[in-house]
């Protein structure tokens, strides 16, 4: 297989491979033969293959609609590409190798899902010359990443980030006001204390919102580090100022600070948000690192 192609959510389409090759030995064209490419693995409805429309000068592809172009010379026809289809595309006479190169080099990839699987896909493509022959075929595969933004109207910011084994995110940083930590069309509303609060936020593999819990006082507090072990206890380190409740549930579990000044805190959380324990560490932690047995 060449080098897999890495795109992020919401990308345009992007080119499956720039640098792709075909050779014709026995035939100055392709006539009568046709370029395929399909998902072979992961794909979904969600996924598009399509050729990118450069122009009609010399050297480019272009599309109009069912017909393809070189340099503006029409060398084939295509259909299909849509919710996983393959993307079969039949040439004519003026299909030279050059061409069909050319061809294969802007055949792109789209998804078009809010939050698109992120599982690999796996795209293979294959030529025949209208003359009884076929090539050996190549691969490709494709990964997605995804992005969340999410924020109040004041000044926040993200510190740190854990991901574990099965690809759930965790997010821990400062937050000032109300904030909407659920960048789906849901509603997940953090509210500060009246300062800075600490948040700690979960999303799925897919980067979609599991949940949110929210830690503070009327003073400032901050949250610098954060790591998952492999029984997924979430563990989150910063400073605190004031009392501070470090249960979100109906529990109460606070640590209070020495007077005008923030003590270290070191907090876990289960992988659903729920609270384990807290400890008051005196000194603020700047990072956590997690031993084989957590």
């Amino acid at each position: 297989p060449s080098p897999a192609v890495s795109c992020n959510e919401g990308d345009a389409p992007v080119l499956i491979d720039a640098a792709a090759t075909i050779a014709e030995s026995d035939s100055a064209d392709f006539d009568g033969g046709v370029l395929e490419v399909s998902f072979v693995g992961g794909s979904t409805p969600n996924d598009i293959l399509g050729i990118r429309n450069q122009g009609t000068a010399a050297g480019e592809i272009g599309t109009n609609g069912s017909n393809v172009t070189f340099g503006g010379v029409t060398i084939g026809t295509f259909n299909g590409g849509n919710a996983g289809a393959p993307l079969p595309i039949a040439f004519n006479a003026n299909s030279i190798p050059a061409a069909a190169q050319a061809l294969l080099r802007n055949v792109v990839f789209e998804n078009t899902a809010p939050t698109p699987s992120p599982n690999p896909r796996v795209v293979t493509a294959f030529v025949t010359d209208g003359d009884g022959g076929i090539s050996s075929g190549a691969t490709k595969q494709l990964f997605l990443e995804y992005a969340v933004t999410f924020g109040s109207g004041s000044t926040d910011g993200s510190s740190a980030i854990a991901v574990d084994d099965q690809g759930i995110v965790y997010v821990t940083g400062a937050f000032h006001e109300t904030m909407d930590v659920d960048p789906g069309p849901g509603v997940a509303n953090l509210v500060s204390a009246g300062s800075a609060d600490i948040f700690v936020v979960s999303y799925d593999a897919f980067g979609n919102y599991r949940w949110g819990q929210r830690f503070g006082s009327s003073r400032s507090q901050n949250s610098f580090a954060i790591a998952v072990d492999s029984a997924g206890v979430v563990n989150v380190g910063g400073a605190f100022a004031g009392t501070v409740d470090f249960d979100p549930g109906s529990g109460t579990s606070s640590l209070t600070s020495v007077t005008n000044q923030s003590n270290g805190f070191l907090l876990e959380l289960d992988s659903s948000g729920n609270f384990v324990s807290v400890l008051d560490v005196g000194g603020i932690p700047l990072d956590i690192a997690i031993d084989g047995t957590g």
